[in-house]
């Protein structure tokens, strides 16, 4: 779905945290963000946080079995840029490039093996880039969260989220 190469060991990946992030309101990637935060040692934490006065609004922490963080980490593999260039690369799906300046897309996925290095991955909404690698995108995130346990946290940001559009 990116262009790439092999992805990388599935020790190296192991180690790296993932996060999933979304954003509504305001301008940019907007004021509330939902992030789904899976670290190494498989705890995945979900926050809703109010971005400009940096308030977490709703926080939650799971432990996920290593079969399912193993699981979720292998899917997101397809998605995962093959360097991790931060900043400097904007990868998104094969085909979808940044249609304007402010096109910070749905759903961003950043990988971090440590703290100084990380890369991303920008799904765009679908009325940016929709073709086919930008759908199985969207299928494999779908597929990624719906392996994550039923959050009160998540469920509150989407209604909240939806009641904003």
């Amino acid at each position: 779905m990116v262009a790439g190469s092999l992805p990388p060991s599935k020790a190296d990946l192991v180690r790296e945290t993932i996060e999933i992030t979304r954003g509504y309101g305001g301008e940019g990637y907007g004021e509330h963000h939902l992030s789904f935060v899976l670290s190494s040692n498989d705890v995945l934490t979900v926050t809703h946080k109010f971005v400009p006065d940096d308030k977490i609004v709703g926080k939650e922490v799971f432990t996920l079995s290593s079969r399912v963080a193993a699981n979720v980490r292998e899917r997101l593999w397809r998605i995962r840029p093959a360097k991790l260039e931060g900043y400097q690369a904007d990868v998104r799906p094969l085909g979808c490039k940044k249609s304007v300046d402010h096109d910070f897309g749905d759903i961003i996925v950043l990988f971090y093996p440590d703290e100084q290095t990380f890369g991303f991955f920008t799904l765009p909404y679908p009325d940016s880039c929709n073709n086919a690698a930008a759908q199985k995108a969207r299928t494999t995130l779908e597929e990624v969260l719906e392996k994550f346990p039923s959050s009160k946290v998540a469920e509150s940001f989407l209604v909240a989220k939806k009641a904003s559009q």
